[in-house]
């Protein structure tokens, strides 16, 4: 089966990039033909690059038998695909401000529950995590007590006086998550217990393995279970709120765990994906569909 995930150039200061390149790179593994659509990826990918700047206008880029794959900041059909998986790494028209321009063989795919389309109905849930275990380590250093991360977290307040949640004197962190992920590692190993406004940010986990205490502000109507249901990766070690740091202490020794588990709950996501999408194709080459 032929895929095409159209992403930004590769950067690791962004999740929702990661995890775009990483998805192109897993359905390779999985012995999928794979084409990441961008201007660059990650030395390591298994994936075919095919040179793309984001958004630009390409009506021929495909042949009309792949799948694309975009992320929900494209809000149109810029490389003219006749199939297509919308796949919303955030609620829809959270960073662009529109509604996404859903053709007739779109399936919808959510990163998690609450990255909800706003006119339609999911076809399933596509989650995978790329966490670098050979960059964020504890490096054991002297550290300051606390930092703090904001990223998509600033409906919550952080900068105000009423509403922070973080001590004064806190060092900010996300000037350091914009680089590269060796310039956040050393960021982490720099404090002690960081305080996260954004309830959903991968950077959490990566504190944790560097040897922080992360605490995240929670999300007004969602509490503990409903956001360890949704983003079960976070249950360990890090806590959702500050009433939650005694669970959370006691079970820091098992992120670990949680990250060595999720290379196979990837895999596990990336062929369900797979099974929906082999079953739409099937679908429309018996309706005589399909070329």
């Amino acid at each position: 089966m032929k895929f095409i995930v159209a992403a930004p150039e590769y950067r690791e200061d962004s999740g929702g990039i990661l995890v775009l390149h990483y998805l192109a790179h897993l359905l390779a593994i999985e012995g999928h033909d794979s084409i990441i659509a961008a201007k660059s990826t990650f030395p390591e990918s298994k994936a075919r690059l095919k040179y793309w700047e984001m958004d630009s206008n390409q009506p021929d880029f495909c042949d009309g038998t792949e799948m694309v794959i975009y992320p929900e900041v494209i809000t149109n059909n810029p490389l003219h695909a006749s199939h297509v998986t919308r796949w919303l790494l955030h609620k829809e028209g959270f960073h662009t401000g529109k509604a996404i321009e859903y053709g007739n063989n779109n399936l919808i795919f959510q990163y998690a529950s609450f990255c909800e389309p706003l006119s339609r109905k999911p076809h399933g849930i596509l989650k995978i995590q790329w966490i670098r275990t050979d960059i964020f380590q504890n490096k054991h250093q002297r550290r300051r007590l606390f930092g703090f991360i904001v990223r998509k977290g600033k409906s919550k307040g952080p900068y105000k006086l009423k509403t922070r949640r973080h001590p004064p004197k806190s060092l900010p962190l996300d000037a350091s998550l914009s680089g590269e992920l060796h310039e956040a590692a050393t960021a982490f190993n720099k404090v002690r217990i960081i305080v996260c406004y954004d309830p959903a940010t991968f950077w959490t986990i990566c504190a944790s393995l560097c040897g922080c205490f992360v605490i995240i502000i929670p999300t007004k109507g969602i509490n503990k279970n409903q956001f360890h249901r949704e983003l079960p990766f976070f249950k360990y070690g890090i806590a959702y709120g500050f009433f939650d740091i005694l669970r959370a202490l006691r079970t820091r020794s098992r992120i670990y765990e949680t990250v060595n588990d999720e290379y196979q709950a990837n895999l596990s996501s990336v062929k369900n994906y797979v099974e929906v999408v082999s079953s739409y194709f099937t679908e429309k080459s018996t309706l005589g569909v399909l070329p």
